[in-house]
């Protein structure tokens, strides 16, 4: 088995600039510059819906809060409804108990 010898050349460098050469760069300066714009610009519209997002979130807060309130008076007006049954029960009671006491009237 001989040995092989592959006479490939150097490549050398060409320091000429042609039209194809600024075509690329500006086409890749082009291509950075929209992709910044874009994604700018999805992040602004981001920024746009969580305000919303968030706005909302405050006006449920607010929401809940005051219904949190009308529940805790509902209840507090129910206790007090319970606590007047609970008198009126206790005043017939001692009603039954007086009227038992008195005799009939001929």
């Amino acid at each position: 088995m001989g040995a092989f010898t592959v006479n490939v050349p150097v490549p050398k460098f060409d320091p000429t600039i042609t039209w194809g050469h600024i075509l690329t760069a500006l086409s890749f300066a082009a291509f950075g510059i929209g992709a910044y714009l874009t994604i700018k610009t999805d992040i602004n519209a981001i920024q746009l819906r969580m305000a919303g997002q968030e706005q909302l979130l405050k006006t449920l807060s607010d929401s809940t809060s005051k219904l949190a309130d009308v529940v805790i008076i509902t209840a507090r007006q129910d206790e007090r409804l319970n606590g007047f049954g609970q008198q009126i029960r206790s005043i017939e009671i001692r009603l039954d108990r007086l009227e038992a006491r008195v005799p009939p009237r001929p």
